[in-house]
């Protein structure tokens, strides 16, 4: 359920009396035609056996590589429901990352807050790792055991990821359609729109200090324009505020780590893809969108200290003559992702290794 209180027909502001919205039998936990469409493009794009590929903006199979949807799907759903119908889809996507993102504060709460025993090996292993500018030595035989001991922690952790980060590469692609009709069909609207945007986050960012931030009702009257103009940045977004989780960032560490194996990077198309023998393949783009929208919902140190274990992950293999390529394109698609400058692993990783995949 998205919503903790069901909305009946007769409260719901969009139904008429008149002209009432049908409701249909239900063929899975959708209640409305929208809720159908969105499982329904959630189905189809499932990243446990579909790739995407983010500069064609296309989903392929991953067995047999034919392409399995593209971004033209959000036209037709606009010439079909109209804008306003592709924006509804978005706010329902929008509610379905927030659940997803309480179910996963839950679990990792559940899981890890309330087991003692995990919660001083993880503080020990943070105490070895202390400073993240050291380089660990026999990398081997400290970061394998370690990821096999909390394994069963983090593969539960892998469907939030994977959700989460799959319903923002819908979001991305809707506001991209969103945003890309506008120009056509109202040109002059979106850019006054986007010039108040830009005139009200610039007047928040000169009056910010670090105990108070200046509260503005424009700021919540102009969201509604900015969804129908395609001006949401979702990968940018904080959608709620939770509770610190204490050692968070070193168990997303480990399981990032942990799903090293099955990826490999192609050179040919500059991007990470599942590996030819992973048994439990699953899409990289995906899951480094997800995981970089997790952090970015807990405070910034969270995002930099996961950056800062990876940089040193790469720092203490590279020193020992073995240099992974995976985990460097990871760590360059996090950095992308979160809008982060990859110059802030410099000071873990050597010059001559990071340069090949971060030019200065």
């Amino acid at each position: 359920m998205i919503f903790s209180v069901q909305v009946f027909d007769w409260q719901s502001l969009y139904q008429s009396q008149h002209i009432p919205i049908p409701r249909f039998l239900p063929i899975d936990e959708s209640q409305t035609f929208i809720g159908r469409l969105a499982r329904q493009l959630l189905n189809i794009t499932n990243p446990t056996f579909t790739l995407y590929v983010d500069p064609v903006k296309t989903w392929y199979d991953m067995k047999s590589s034919e392409e399995v949807l593209n971004s033209s799907i959000f036209g037709k759903i606009v010439d079909a429901l109209e804008p306003s119908g592709l924006q509804g889809l978005d706010r329902l996507y929008c509610f379905m990352v927030v659940t997803e993102l309480q179910r996963f504060t839950k679990t990792t709460t559940k899981l890890i807050l309330s087991d003692k025993v995990a919660m001083m090996q993880l503080q020990g292993v943070m105490r070895t790792l202390h400073p993240h500018s050291k380089t660990v030595e026999n990398p081997n035989k400290f970061y394998q055991p370690l990821i096999s001991k909390f394994s069963k922690f983090t593969a539960l952790l892998s469907n939030y990821i994977l959700r989460v980060g799959q319903i923002q590469i819908l979001r991305q692609q809707i506001s991209l359609t969103l945003h890309t009709l506008g120009k056509f069909e109202s040109k002059q609207l979106v850019t006054a729109v986007e010039t108040l945007n830009n005139a009200l986050v610039a007047n928040v960012t000169s009056h910010y200090t670090l105990d108070h931030v200046t509260p503005s009702d424009s700021l919540y009257e102009i969201t509604p324009y900015l969804g129908a103009c395609g001006l949401t940045q979702p990968l940018l977004q904080v959608y709620s505020t939770f509770k610190d989780l204490p050692m968070l960032p070193l168990l997303m560490f480990l399981h990032v780590q942990g799903h090293v194996t099955k990826l490999q990077y192609n050179t040919q198309c500059d991007l990470l893809v599942p590996a030819k023998r992973a048994t439990d393949p699953l899409d990289p783009t995906v899951f480094t969108v997800g995981l970089s929208t997790i952090l970015r919902q807990f405070p910034s140190e969270y995002l930099a200290e996961l950056q800062e274990l990876s940089a040193q992950y790469i720092s203490s293999y590279s020193k020992t003559g073995c240099t992974p390529s995976t985990p460097i394109v990871l760590l360059k698609q996090l950095s992308d992702c979160s809008n982060t400058s990859p110059l802030l692993t410099r000071n873990c990783v050597p010059s001559h290794v990071l340069d090949t995949h971060f030019p200065k």
